[in-house]
């Protein structure tokens, strides 16, 4: 949204830098990650095993390996629901909306602080240009308060005006170096 180059260069070292947006994202990432174990309370838990045995028993007595021997095989496949709760009045359908909403405001507040953090950089890297715009004013303001410092003092040497004009000049010269004083304070 801004054509100053500066200023996105400073929004996006803000937010990649910014180690309160790096933990709105992962505050996002566990929100999700609750979602999704909630979610997943909804669907019969599944579980499945598999099992396969072989052994050999007696040889005969001539001697020869595998003459006479007897072998069993077992196998075993097995297949369950560990775990289910039928739902009648809501209450895992419920609890699993309530992580939606959750995870959805989480992905808001990331979203309201980033356009927050992005809020803060513009406004006081604007608040400085403007800063440095009435330093410059104030900078020839005290230069021409000067300049009228000096030629109220060669007119009331000349004997054109009296000391009163000289001394109003000099107050406003002091009045004009006290603001540009402020405004650098204020830049700091």
């Amino acid at each position: 949204f801004f054509k100053d180059a500066r200023l996105n260069a400073l929004i996006g070292a803000a937010l990649t830098r910014n180690r309160d947006l790096a933990v709105a994202v992962a505050q996002i990432d566990v929100a999700r990650g609750q979602y999704r174990i909630q979610g997943a309370d909804r669907f019969p838990t599944v579980e499945g095993n598999a099992s396969a045995t072989r052994s050999h028993a007696g040889e005969a007595a001539s001697g020869i390996p595998g003459a006479g021997a007897t072998t069993i095989d077992r196998m075993s496949i097995g297949v369950g629901v560990s775990a289910f709760e039928l739902d009648f009045w809501g209450r895992v359908r419920n609890l699993s909306e309530a992580a939606r909403s959750q995870f959805l405001a989480t992905v808001q507040a990331q979203r309201a602080f980033r356009l927050s953090l992005i809020h803060d950089v513009a406004s006081t890297y604007l608040s400085s240009l403007e800063a440095g715009e009435e330093i410059r004013l104030a900078e020839a303001t005290v230069q021409s308060r000067r300049d009228a410092v000096r030629i109220a003092k060669v007119r009331l040497d000349s004997g054109v005006t009296s000391a009163l004009d000289f001394h109003q000049a000099e107050s406003l010269l002091t009045q004009a170096q006290a603001a540009l004083a402020g405004l650098h304070l204020l830049q700091a």
